[in-house]
């Protein structure tokens, strides 16, 4: 078996790093967060998060699951900004 190590390119690292925060979950998160706060969990269905994230049904499977995943993974990422902006105004 052969074993070979990957040479080292310029901006590649940078160009995955750049679509990992553009990809379909960061997409979904941020409708999401959109949607979610302006017309509530409940009213807002996967079909509309999707359409208007521009990402396949299966992109929202992949990622969480369901959109029971989904709303998890939002309030998880909402609660950490929270932490942090606390932090913030108690350090100052």
């Amino acid at each position: 078996m052969r074993t070979t190590t990957a040479k080292p390119t310029r901006g590649r690292a940078d160009k995955r790093s750049t679509d990992a925060d553009n990809g379909p979950r960061r997409r979904l998160l941020a409708v999401a967060n959109k949607l979610f706060n302006e017309e509530g969990v409940h009213v807002v269905g996967v079909d509309r998060l999707i359409e208007e994230a521009g990402v396949a049904k299966a992109s929202l499977y992949l990622h969480f699951g369901s959109k029971d995943g989904l709303v998890l993974a939002y309030l998880e990422e909402h609660l950490q900004f929270r932490r942090e902006h606390v932090a913030k105004v108690l350090a100052t």
